[in-house]
This record gives structure tokens, sequence and C-alpha cells, in this order.
């Protein structure tokens, strides 16, 4: 990179820096992508499921735990002592391994409310510059526990571009149970052949879409589109 270049890099970053501390970004930092993500805290839905699922599986456990004893115990059953061992015993197992099931996850789940995991959420944006053609990629802490990090400020990723940028999509066909199952999916990246940056996450295109996607990005960006483009 010629001097040129870095003291353009090192100019936006700061100008994109003090914006975002201030308040005051100007415009010529156009967002290209952004989205929210969060970790840890209370799962309140995914709890609150958990228990309502698992909670009879701990009464349906107690109660054939209940009935091996009564079968095992109960002089009004009219057959062998060797056949009440055995239905006790197969009674008794059964719902054990149910009640543990149930106690195990509705146990989990109570203690996650109660003791939840220490709780982050930040946003992730990729800001351009036109005139530096300047890429960044940063992550803002904008809530959690720790209140000392809210508002920390993350550069991830940072691509100045030059003649040797372009675009790139990388394709992943899904797949997967019906459980399980994963979307065909376009992530379109600005490649500067050591560093790839983010830009755009895609589903279900075709190629004559994906093909005007990365047309489209290039023309914004002033960069090429890669040959062949998806890798």
């Amino acid at each position: 990179m010629s001097v040129w270049n870095e003291v353009s890099s090192s100019s936006a970053k700061d100008e994109l820096i003090e914006g975002l501390v201030s308040g005051e970004l100007d415009e010529s930092f156009e967002v290209i992508r952004e989205y929210m993500d969060s970790l840890g805290g209370r799962k309140i839905p995914k709890n609150a499921g958990l228990t309502v699922f698992f909670l009879p599986w701990i009464l349906g456990g107690l109660f054939f735990v209940g009935i091996s004893f009564i079968a095992l115990f109960n002089p009004e059953i009219e057959v062998g002592f060797l056949v009440r061992l055995l239905i006790s015993a197969c009674s008794f197992i059964g719902g054990f391994v149910v009640l543990y099931i149930g106690w195990t996850f509705v146990s989990e789940s109570v203690d996650e409310v109660i003791y939840p995991d220490d709780y982050e959420e930040w946003e992730i944006t990729v800001f351009f510059h036109s005139e530096y053609r300047y890429l960044a990629e940063i992550m803002i802490i904008t809530d959690a526990t720790d209140e000392d990090i809210i508002g920390d400020i993350t550069f991830l990723t940072e691509i100045f571009l030059t003649a040797k940028s372009e675009i790139i999509c990388e394709f992943s066909p899904g797949g997967g149970g019906a459980d399980s199952y994963t979307p065909p999916t376009n992530l379109f990246y600005v490649s500067n052949g050591s560093d790839n940056l983010l830009i755009s996450t895609n589903y279900y295109l075709s190629h004559k879409k994906r093909l005007k996607m990365a047309t489209d990005f290039s023309l914004k960006l002033g960069i090429e589109v890669a040959d062949p483009l998806v890798v």
C-alpha cells in the first residue's frame, strides 16, 4: 500500500471512530450491511417451552415408580412373587429413566432463568467511504451485563480498495433433515487477496440474480466481479 493509501485509510478510520463516538457520523460513510446479534442472558421462551414439555415426563416417571411399589407390595395382585418382582422392576426402571430425563431438562431450564449467563448484545455494521475507497466492518456493544463494555467499538475487518479488489460469492447448497434444514446460502465478500469482508448474505438465489447482485456491488464499490464469481 502506498503512503497516500495508508494516510487515506488512517484518515477514514479516524473519521469513522470520531463520528461513531460523537453520534454525528458524516453522510459520506454509507452503510452496506448491518445486523444485530446477542449471546447469553435469560432465554424465557426457550426455557418455558422446555419446562412445559418435560414436566409431564417428571409426573409420568413418578407415576410408574409408584406403580412399581404397588405391584411389588400389594397383596391383592394375584400373581406369583417373581412375576410381581419382574413387573415392579420394569416399571421402576422405565419410570426412573423418564423421571431422570424430565428432571434434568427442567432443572437446567430453571437454573438458566435463576442464574443466566452473562448477556451481550452487539451490532455489526459495514461502512463504505467512496472517496477514501475504504470498507470497515465494526462491532459495537449495545447492551451487556457488564455495563463497562457497553459502547465498545471493535474493528473486525478493514479493506482499502485497490485494483486487485473484487467481488466473490461463497455458495453453500444447504441440506440436512427436516429438523435441521439449511437453505442454499450465498455469501458475498469483498476480497483483496489476503482479507475477505462479508457485505451480504442471501438465500435461494438463481445464477442470474447472484450475478446481478455481484454486478450491483461492483458498480457501487468501483471494483471488478471475480471470474469465476462463485468460490
